[in-house]
């Protein structure tokens, strides 16, 4: 299951950016811990998890990417659906 975080640029830049883990990643870097200090690290907040179609997570993950780690051909998420 792919954590489904938002994504920001520094302190207070929190917009609808958001990002998923995929399978083969690791993000426990992110996560806030006792002491942290967050203005100067980065610390994410998980707010839900993918529960089906993470193999489309995945194989975005695996596309070849340019020196800002963005996808060479632009990917777009046509759908998505919140559940409870």
């Amino acid at each position: 299951m792919g954590a489904v975080a938002a994504a920001h640029a520094g302190v207070n830049t929190d917009g609808s950016q958001f990002y998923i883990v995929p399978t083969d990643g690791q993000a426990g870097h992110l996560d806030w811990e006792e002491g942290k200090d967050c203005s100067s690290q980065s610390c994410h907040t998980v707010f839900g998890y993918v529960i089906s179609g993470m193999e489309h997570v995945d194989n975005i993950s695996k596309l070849p990417t340019d020196n800002r780690d963005s996808p060479l051909d632009q990917v777009t998420i046509v759908s998505a659906r919140v559940t409870s």
